[in-house]
């Protein structure tokens, strides 16, 4: 039996179209408003996951993507703000997840993934839960 999923995004918009899609199929969802450049966010999304239930997968599919930048000609996109968040929020979720899951042998999560967004898709996604 599958616990519930929490999800996350800096976008109320997305987390709700992304709740519906995995109602749709079946799974309970839960979603909180989070931005992986932020610290204290992404700490309150692990302990809020921790509350729910053992952790079992953790996916961050948050980043920007340079190549994106430049199909969509948004030159302005400065090597900063993608470290911040491909880099900066990589090792947030990492770290405030890692008190939850690596202290506590029985709550190792099965899958720890830093992903593109593509391959974050709900139906790709329920396939490791």
């Amino acid at each position: 039996m599958r616990g519930p999923v929490l999800i996350c995004s800096r976008k109320e918009d997305t987390l709700k179209n992304a709740v519906k899609e995995l109602e749709l199929l079946g799974i309970e969802a839960e979603s909180m408003v989070c931005n992986i450049e932020k610290a204290d966010d992404v700490h309150q999304v692990a302990k809020k996951a921790s509350e729910m239930g053992t952790i079992s997968t953790v996916f961050n599919s948050g980043g920007v993507s340079p190549s994106l930048a430049l199909r969509e000609q948004i030159y302005e996109l400065p090597a900063e703000q993608l470290y911040r968040t491909n880099i900066l929020g990589s090792i947030n979720v990492v770290e405030a997840f890692l008190p939850y899951t690596v202290c506590n042998p029985i709550r190792r999560p099965k899958c720890l993934a830093l992903c593109e967004k593509k391959s974050a898709h709900p139906w790709r996604v329920t396939r490791h839960l």
